[in-house]
């Protein structure tokens, strides 16, 4: 038996039904791209080792999300096979959590003096409001980078070139990986510092309440004393503290702590409005992850507006390697800083910064008022005339 399909012809006459709901999903990838040349760059390697970062760059078709670059020259906080590497991160700019996610297909490279891609990876990331930052810590050895060989390639004249290139996937296309993705996920890692934070919430089995600014913090000691050295000694020997279950805090204010709690259960990225606040409780209880976070979190706000009050900031504090990086970003722009009237008050007030920033450009050395040769009395212009008159009085 065989079977025969019918086709039905609608009359031309037949109007387009209007659906409740319209859904196009756009076949295109759209692309953008970043070009970074980062001259002297073997010097600034070796005054001071730590992060560079490129200027934000967006997409013509996505220009509500800002993207930028960062070499990190110095992984000691990294994995020891990654401490002689220079790392090469992209990054998204945007602070609220609101973020949508962004599936996108990433190429960055090095660039030889034609312009040729010299050394490259390529890789596929969903971009999240917890996933901002994805990269590579170990993407060049410095021991390659910096040999004769890759020098004459790579750094001529001491230029080093980056290439960046991102294509987004249209929307529908990111539905569906997040859907795929969901169902082969490993719950065991995401559920934990949700766990946690619901103790935390829940005040579950808490064994130590904490005295800030008028309010009660209860939290669990065990969790407390593997974040942090600090509360570590103090609930392992026997202190006032660990024997009456309570510590008072003065000096933290208490929304400032219940942000630091949070990290410390959960790894959260802090709230940035209490950045520099948490940076001093992070340096306090040596809570090294979040410091190292807050102080990212403030390099990437610096410019010459702020650098003085930071550079105060972090003299003030003695935060060592924060007041390092404000310290070159001032030696790198020393036109734009130095002739303030703010870096001119600085000097001042604590003159140690001149020699702080002046490792790198040669910059004159301001006068300050203890060093201006005031001249005696009997030198003046007044005292001068005031003889003049005595002696025609004489006479």
């Amino acid at each position: 038996m065989s079977h025969s399909s019918t086709f039905v012809v609608l009359p031309t006459t037949t109007k387009t039904p209007i659906p409740d709901f319209h859904c196009i999903t756009a076949g295109q990838w759209r692309t953008t791209s970043q070009l970074w040349t980062i001259k002297g760059f073997e010097e600034y390697h070796c005054k001071v080792n730590g992060l560079l970062q490129s200027s934000n760059f967006v997409s013509i078709t996505d220009p509500e999300y800002r993207w930028y670059l960062t070499i990190v020259t110095d992984n000691q906080n990294t994995k020891a096979d990654a401490e002689d590497c220079i790392g090469l991160f992209l990054n998204l700019a945007n602070d609220d959590d609101n973020t949508s996610k962004i599936l996108a297909n990433i190429t960055v490279c090095l660039l030889d003096a034609e312009g040729n891609e010299a050394l490259g990876r390529q890789t596929q990331v969903m971009f999240t409001a917890d996933n901002k930052e994805h990269g590579y810590p170990c993407f060049v050895s410095k021991k390659d980078l910096f040999s004769p060989h890759m020098k004459n390639k790579l750094l001529i004249e001491d230029t080093l070139t980056v290439s960046c290139e991102l294509k987004f996937a249209p929307a529908g296309v990111i539905a569906n990986v997040t859907r795929q993705r969901q169902r082969v996920k490993v719950t065991i890692s995401d559920n934990l510092p949700k766990r946690l934070q619901r103790l935390l919430h829940d005040q579950t089995l808490v064994d130590v309440t904490f005295v800030v600014d008028g309010k009660n913090f209860g939290a669990h000691k065990s969790i407390l004393a593997a974040c942090s050295p600090v509360f570590e000694a103090m609930f392992k020997h026997d202190m006032q503290e660990n024997r009456s279950n309570q510590v008072n805090i003065s000096d933290i204010r208490s929304e400032v702590f219940e942000e630091f709690l949070q990290f410390m259960y959960t790894d959260k990225t802090p709230n940035c409005k209490l950045v520099t606040e948490l940076f001093l409780v992070a340096d306090k209880y040596q809570v090294e992850g979040l410091r190292v976070l807050c102080q990212e979190i403030i390099l990437k706000e610096l410019s010459v507006e702020n650098a003085i009050d930071l550079l105060f900031f972090a003299d003030l504090h003695k935060a060592e390697g924060l007041l390092k990086q404000v310290a070159f970003y001032i030696k790198i722009k020393p036109t734009h800083i130095m002739s303030t009237q703010s870096w001119k008050n600085a000097i001042l007030t604590r003159p140690h910064f001149f020699d702080l920033v002046n490792g790198v450009c040669e910059v004159p050395r301001p006068i300050v008022s203890s060093e201006l040769q005031v001249p005696s009395s009997s030198d003046t212009s007044i005292q001068r005339k005031r003889k003049r008159s005595e002696q025609q009085i004489t006479h």
